[in-house]
């Protein structure tokens, strides 16, 4: 690890940059440039490791998405910003370390993946996360804007590798999260493509303390049952 999450680099001072551009390439990036082989499973042009930790607060968009299945290109940038959003409220909390991001995603898709970008409630029963939103339920609310998780180790399935070499999310910057939503989108459809039909697990191993080799942030998916 060259750098940790409470250490940020010259690209984080700066504007986005390409992958390389102020650092030495990691693993990852070399690997998205061919001078290391591996078997790619997909690629497009918007572009960990074991230990259990408590949870301690949960990121939950205002769109209310049951699935990654059901999100859409339009979502990717509000998938981002939970990224950044995890980011600031960890520095809030005095975390300065690392952590892990993980989301859970279940299978099951409810009538509005078949139809166009919506708000959160409009064609389902409301989750417990809307109605917090809508202060329907008390709940202890770190941060909010316009614009948490539960564990157990399984073995891990693939990688989605951002082409933007950022080593953490401290790094990120508002440009940055459609690029950072878009690694969900990916991750649900190349679990489609390797048969995944019961659900998987994207964890984010964020900073020294989460475990993270690789200075470069990727997303790790999960799968429980083989």
């Amino acid at each position: 690890m060259t750098s940790t999450a409470s250490e940020p680099s010259e690209a984080s001072m700066g504007q986005c940059s390409l992958p390389g551009d102020s650092r030495k390439p990691s693993i990852f990036t070399k690997i998205i440039r061919r001078e290391v082989p591996a078997k790619i499973l997909y690629e497009d042009e918007n572009g960990n490791f074991n230990r259990v930790t408590p949870v301690q607060f949960l990121v939950v968009p205002k769109k209310q998405l049951a699935t990654l299945e059901e999100a859409h290109s339009c979502d990717e940038a509000a998938l981002g910003r939970m990224f950044t959003v995890a980011s600031l409220v960890a520095k809030q909390q005095g975390v300065t370390n690392g952590y892990r991001l993980v989301i859970n995603n279940a299978s099951e898709p409810s009538e509005a993946s078949m139809g166009q970008c919506s708000l959160p409630g409009d064609s389902r029963k409301p989750s417990i996360f809307t109605k917090i939103i809508r202060r329907e339920v008390p709940a202890k609310i770190l941060y909010e804007d316009e614009i948490g998780n539960f564990n157990r180790v399984t073995p891990v399935q693939f990688l989605v590798v951002p082409k933007k070499q950022l080593a953490t999310l401290e790094e990120a910057h508002s440009c940055d999260e459609a690029a950072l939503g878009r690694m969900f989108t990916v991750a649900s459809l190349v679990a489609k493509q390797q048969g995944v039909t019961n659900g998987y697990r994207l964890v984010i191993n964020n900073g020294n303390d989460s475990g993270q080799e690789v200075p470069h942030l990727h997303s790790l998916c999960l799968l429980d049952n083989l």
